[in-house]
């Protein structure tokens, strides 16, 4: 494939991208996208034979996989309402700063158009990073044993309603919004997990 060509199917695929993501793969025609990519939508064929396989190219090229990369340690050396919340407001800004990505592994989801690894809309890894974070607190004698993975589950829900009501409300100030979120949920979750020895 030459440089243009390449250049010509990025541009494709962001138009594609920024469509997909606000009206999902049933309210988008390809003329839509050829319009906003600024070509003809001959052009469109000519990369993609099918909208559906354009869908999928722009799943593949920019699907949801959560690079959530927080240093555990610091983490860790904080309390744990604390370091709780510092590693969901860093998940939920993630999240949020990557939300026309989420937007569209979501609209994959919920018409079956998408790969198998948009199955689980907000990843698994994540998911397993605050099992690992609320069990290192268990092992430090900071939280009650037994109660992790119960824990992260009902955080991890409450993570993924939030997020949902917030793209399609979105907030006027995400930051306070986001962070009063966080505040309460690590309030009343971790209310119920501190030992005595760890408060």
């Amino acid at each position: 494939m030459t440089k243009k060509s390449i250049e010509r199917r990025e541009q494709l695929l962001g138009a594609a991208l920024k469509l997909f993501s606000v009206h999902g793969f049933e309210g988008v025609s390809t003329y839509a996208i050829a319009e906003e990519a600024g070509v003809t939508e001959g052009l469109i064929f000519h990369y993609f034979p099918k909208k559906l396989q354009l869908f999928q190219a722009v799943i593949e090229r920019f699907g949801f996989t959560p690079f959530h990369h927080i240093d555990a340690d610091m983490v860790l050396q904080k309390p744990p309402l604390e370091g709780l919340a510092l590693a969901l407001n860093s998940f939920l800004d993630l999240l949020w700063t990557n939300r026309m990505v989420v937007r569209l592994t979501i609209a994959a989801v919920f018409t079956n158009q998408g790969s198998g690894g948009s199955s689980n809309v907000l990843g698994a890894q994540p998911r397993q990073r605050l099992n690992d974070l609320l069990a290192s607190y268990e092992a430090a004698g900071t939280i009650k044993p037994g109660m992790t993975d119960k824990a992260a589950k009902v955080i991890f829900s409450a993570c993924a309603g939030f997020l949902f009501s917030s793209l399609r409300e979105e907030p006027e100030d995400w930051e306070t919004t986001r962070s009063e979120f966080v505040g309460d949920l690590v309030s009343v979750v971790m209310g119920g997990l501190i030992s005595r020895d760890g408060e």
